[in-house]
Formats: C-alpha cells, sequence, structure tokens
C-alpha cells in the first residue's frame, strides 16, 4: 500500500515537474494536450435540444465552465491517501490542488507557479508516507477514503474513476497478501469490483452516477470484511 501511495504522489510530481517546462507544455498555438484530460470533453456530441448531458461540474476544480481540465486522476487518489496515511498535510494538498485547477484559467504565469506550489506539497507527501510505519487497517481506511464522501464527487470523468477502481483492486489484493482478507473472502467480492470496473470498461459509455454507485458498492463489501 505504501508503494501504490507514494506511486501516487510521484505522478503528481513528474506531471507537474513536465508541465512547467515551456517547450514541453505548448505545441505552437495550442496547449499540450498530454497534460489534460481528454475524456473530459471527448464525450458524444448532439445539437438536439433534448440531448443528455454526461458533463458534471467537478467540486475539486474550481475553473470556468468548459475550460479543458489538467489531467488530475493521481491528483485525486493522492487526495484521498492523504486523508489516512498524512492528515496533517492533507488539506495544504488540497488547497494547492484547487489554486493550480483555478490558475488553469487565469493564464500560463499563473499555473506555472501554481504547479510549483503543488509539486512541493506532493513532494512533501511522497517524503511524510514514505517513512510512515506499517498500520494493518491502512488500506481498508484509504479504499473508504476514495470512496468517501469527499472524494467520491470528483469522479466525475473517465479517467480519474477508471484510476480509483484500479487503486481500490491494488488495495485489495495488497490486503490479501498481508493476510488480512482471505482469498476466498476476497472472491466472495469480485462480482462488485468488477461492477466498478465495468462501470469505466468504455470511455463512451462512462456513466459518472453509475460508476460512484458501482464503487461505493464494491467498497462497503471490503469494508465489511475489515
Amino acid at each position: 500500500m505504501r508503494l501504490w501511495a507514494v506511486g501516487q504522489a510521484e505522478a503528481v510530481q513528474r506531471s507537474l515537474g513536465l508541465f512547467a517546462q515551456p517547450q514541453l507544455a505548448t505545441e505552437g498555438l495550442f496547449p499540450q494536450f498530454y497534460f489534460f484530460d481528454c475524456h473530459s470533453c471527448h464525450r458524444g456530441i448532439d445539437d438536439q435540444p433534448n440531448r443528455p448531458r454526461k458533463f458534471e461540474v467537478n467540486p475539486g476544480r474550481p475553473m470556468p465552465f468548459g475550460l479543458p481540465p489538467y489531467n488530475d486522476e493521481n491528483i485525486i487518489m493522492l487526495s484521498a491517501v492523504a486523508q489516512v496515511l498524512a492528515p496533517g498535510q492533507a488539506g495544504a494538498f488540497d488547497a494547492a490542488s484547487r489554486q493550480f485547477h483555478t490558475a488553469m484559467g487565469q493564464g500560463r504565469p499563473q499555473a506555472v507557479a501554481a504547479a510549483g506550489k503543488l509539486r512541493a506539497a506532493a513532494s512533501a507527501l511522497s517524503s511524510a508516507m514514505a517513512a510512515r510505519g506499517a498500520n494493518p487497517d491502512s488500506a481498508f481506511a484509504v479504499i473508504d477514503a476514495i470512496a468517501g464522501r469527499a472524494i467520491s464527487p470528483r469522479f466525475t470523468d473517465y479517467t480519474g474513476s477508471a484510476q480509483a477502481v484500479m487503486g481500490v483492486d491494488t488495495l485489495l489484493n495488497a490486503l490479501v497478501r498481508e493476510g488480512r482478507i482471505t482469498v476466498g473472502a476476497a472472491a466472495g467480492i469480485r462480482a462488485q469490483v468488477n461492477r466498478a470496473y465495468a462501470a469505466v470498461a468504455s470511455p463512451t459509455s462512462y456513466d459518472p452516477p453509475a460508476f460512484r454507485a458501482a464503487l461505493g458498492q464494491a467498497a462497503r463489501s471490503i469494508e465489511a470484511l475489515r
């Protein structure tokens, strides 16, 4: 679990470090799309007045409607894990995350400055989590945080949701390896985990409310085995 958690922090640092480099962040007139969440924009296009709207406002991104968001899949996971493994630093990280998303709508100088602050907060979390001692119940708590009220509303897009179900599955496997959950018990709740995977089987069929419901059920089933 600690390896997975530190990996999330390192992924955030790597992405923001690349974004801060002018020669990498833009391609001529356009931004380098590597840094953005493509699936937040690539949705069904229909100009009929009764078309269903799949877009949801993301509470973790205080930014103008229609602005392409930064790919924050690892940022969301790090916010969840920080609640459990480094609660004293979680608030500062979340504040830096919101500031960064806000700055993306203000201009590149503001975004780069905010990226530096968020990267520093991620680095501090990485060091704190790497030095943390083992706690058998931490993986349960992180799974609960991922599907909890603070984080779950941020699963409005395909990419972050796919990262979430993979994270839950990774932590479930860690609990089995550590003997906290038996192989048989894990197999018994595999159907719930697979439903969460099915909800992100394709970006074209992704439905945010359906995914959040499936992830929540999987997390509750895992918690029942604690």
